[in-house]
C-alpha cells in the first residue's frame, strides 16, 4: 500500500539508462529534458532535480541511475558512483518549454548543471517506407 506508486528512479537504484530509454519511448518527448553533470548533486541527485523542475510545474518522475564500477586494486568489489546523466520529465510541454528558456546551464543546489531538450530516437519499424528506397 505504501510505495507501489513511487517512480522507478525513487525505487530502484539499480535501473539502466536502457531501462530508463525504454520507459521514455511512452513519454511525449516535449515534456522532458536531459540533464547533465548532475554528478556534483550526488546519490540524492533525483531530490535536488525534483525540487529544482517542480518550480516550473508537476515533475512526472526523475529518471537516474548510478554507475556501478569494478574497482581494479580490489577483487570483484562493486563501487557505485553518482550518475552524471539523467532525465527529468514534466507533466505538461509548457512548462518543459519555460525550463529550457532558462537556459543551458542551471544552478541546482549550488551545482552548476547542463540542460537540453530530449530527442526520442525512431526505431526501425517507425521509419517510412521511402526511407528504405536510399532518398
Amino acid at each position: 500500500a505504501g510505495g507501489s506508486n513511487a517512480e522507478p528512479s525513487e525505487v530502484d537504484m539499480n535501473a539502466t539508462l536502457r531501462m530508463h530509454l525504454q520507459l521514455l519511448q511512452a513519454k511525449d518527448p516535449e515534456c522532458v529534458v536531459i540533464v547533465r553533470k548532475i554528478n556534483r548533486l550526488g546519490f540524492d541527485s533525483p531530490i535536488y532535480l525534483k525540487k529544482h523542475f517542480g518550480q516550473f510545474g508537476t515533475v512526472d518522475c526523475v529518471l537516474v541511475s548510478h554507475s556501478h564500477v569494478r574497482c581494479h586494486n580490489r577483487n570483484a568489489v562493486l563501487r557505485v558512483r553518482p550518475s552524471g546523466l539523467g532525465f527529468v520529465v514534466m507533466e505538461r510541454r509548457e512548462d518543459t518549454q519555460a525550463i529550457l528558456m532558462l537556459g543551458e546551464v542551471q544552478a541546482v543546489n549550488s551545482a552548476l548543471i547542463r540542460v537540453s531538450p530530449f530527442k526520442k530516437r525512431l526505431s526501425l519499424a517507425e521509419l517510412p517506407d521511402f526511407a528504405e528506397e536510399g532518398e
